[in-house]
């Protein structure tokens, strides 16, 4: 036996209380795995083609701003950033993320 999970059930006629403890042996529970994002950055206002290619690590909570501010960090860059939705498929800007937007809430397919 590895733990016990406690039960409380209060009869609502007489209003006995009867406690049981039930034994388990496993437990299981969710395990929020972290998000990767693969980060194309394209600078819109230089005359450059380059795109940098990012692995960012993020966690499940984190916000497009903490997105932002990964790839700040990467740069090594203080320069305001606005961060597209990008089809690479049909090569169209999709829509624009604001900066409280969750990281896991977007549609990445």
């Amino acid at each position: 036996m590895y733990g016990q999970l406690k039960s409380t059930v209060t009869c609502l006629t007489c209003e006995n209380v009867s406690i049981t403890f039930d034994p388990f042996l496993t437990l299981s529970v969710p395990i929020p795995k972290p998000l990767n994002f693969t980060v194309y950055f394209m600078p819109l206002n230089q005359d450059t083609t380059t795109c940098l290619v990012l692995q960012l690590p993020m966690s499940n909570d984190s916000t497009i701003a903490d997105l932002q501010a990964q790839i700040r960090l990467h740069l090594q860059s203080t320069h305001p950033l606005q961060t597209y939705g990008y089809q690479p498929r049909t090569g169209l800007i999709t829509h624009k993320f604001t900066q409280d937007q969750l990281c896991e809430d977007i549609d990445l397919s």
